[in-house]
């Protein structure tokens, strides 16, 4: 179930329905800043470990900054095999935030501004119709907790420099 949600969230963040308004970088020029500070450089990609080797092997980016998503850790399914759904209400994902200026206040500002608009985005998400929210018959019903976290990390030549994980409740429809 994980790999419908990971990549149903990675391709809302990233914008891949271009009549939607609801991604990352949409929310991005819209988000509070303090007088002074400038409005981050827009993603320049969401990679996620299905589809991207890249995150999977846990490497370097194509491009920054960036969104990468994990599954964080194991997900529990109840135990009756005999049901018509399969529920889980932990399923945790990681959505942390690459860049190259990790170093400096600019890159601290980038990534608190940018995981703000991962919020509204994902906000926004919950709040869309059922059938924007499933693939292949699983469900987002969800999301229980947000937990922000700093990181500086080294992924190749770029760095985490924050995370959200993010705590699902999804739906197997046909398990």
């Amino acid at each position: 179930m994980i790999i419908e949600i990971e990549r149903l969230i990675a391709d809302w963040l990233g914008h891949e329905d271009v009549s939607k308004t609801d991604g990352v970088n949409d929310y991005l020029p819209g988000i509070p800043r303090d007088a002074g500070d400038s409005q981050p450089t827009v993603l320049a990609a969401v990679y996620d470990e299905t589809r991207d080797d890249c995150v999977a092997s846990r490497n370097d980016p194509p491009n920054t900054p960036c969104l990468y998503l994990v599954q964080d850790s194991p997900m529990t399914l109840a135990g009756e095999v005999e049901t018509q759904v399969r529920d889980s209400d932990d399923a945790v994902l990681a959505i942390r935030y690459l860049t190259t200026s990790y170093d400096t206040a600019q890159g601290i500002q980038d990534t608190s501004y940018t995981l703000r608009a991962v919020v509204k985005s994902l906000r926004a998400l919950t709040q869309a119709s059922s059938a924007e929210r499933t693939r292949n018959s699983v469900c987002l019903l969800a999301i229980h907790d947000i937990v922000f976290v700093p990181i500086t990390e080294a992924v190749g030549d770029s760095h985490v420099t924050g995370a959200l994980v993010v705590t699902l409740e999804v739906r197997d429809a046909a398990p």
